[in-house]
């Protein structure tokens, strides 16, 4: 494992600041707030990963899904994640000092301010597209860094459209401003389609507040 702890922009310093204080509680966090374990499994399935390929993960956190990742890529593949928070992405290198897993590289840095080596077969959004403050910005510079016929996918939690979802939209505002800082009305699938993603997809897991969205980037004529 190599890893780069360069200093964040200035900007993602609030974010960084309330995630190091989460750090040590977000696995409870993620219980209480009904995230399933085949969420995720989900979405790295979404990915589509073969061995040998090289996967993104913006916004890693504590490294959740490193593991999932690596294994659908194998030894002879790449996996990089970022995030912003020192103290999550301590957590995500002591897993990987824990797996031994020399094929994974994190990275200290700003989503916002994405700035990655090479280019990707896929990129995962975790529970990280809603927290960002120039969500279409962002997705632009990930888009940027797949290669033709990548696959990006977006995993999170919102509320469905509809009634329902206009009811429960003030609650899940006030406690994800008191929490973990995610926007419960960002729409990915709108933002893939605005770039330019083909076979955009969205599914909504049970009990119905996490969703899994896929786009892929056309391969240009040669």
């Amino acid at each position: 494992m190599t890893k780069d702890l360069s200093e964040a922009p200035r900007s993602s310093g609030f974010a960084a600041r309330r995630y190091d204080r989460l750090a040590p509680l977000y696995g409870a966090i993620s219980v209480a707030f009904g995230l399933r374990p085949a969420v995720r499994r989900a979405a790295v399935e979404q990915l589509a990963l073969a061995p040998g390929d090289s996967v993104l993960e913006v916004g890693c956190g504590r490294g959740d899904n490193l593991e999932l990742l690596r294994a659908a890529v194998g030894e002879s593949g790449r996996v990089v994640g970022t995030d912003v928070s020192a103290g999550m992405l301590a957590r995500a290198e002591e897993r990987c000092r824990r797996g031994g897993w020399a094929n994974v590289r994190l990275l200290k840095q700003a989503a916002e301010r994405l700035s990655v080596p090479g280019r990707f077969d896929a990129v995962l959004f975790a529970l990280s597209y809603s927290v960002l403050e120039d969500r279409v910005g962002t997705l632009e510079r990930a888009w940027g860094l797949l290669e033709d016929n990548g696959r990006l996918v977006v995993m999170d939690a919102g509320l469905p459209d509809g009634r329902i979802g206009r009811l429960l939209e003030p609650g899940m505002r006030a406690l994800s401003r008191a929490t973990v800082l995610g926007n419960p009305t960002a729409r990915p699938w709108q933002d893939l389609r605005r770039i330019g993603a083909v076979d955009v997809s969205v599914r909504w897991m049970a009990p119905g507040t996490y969703f899994v969205c896929r786009g892929s980037k056309p391969r240009l004529p040669r």
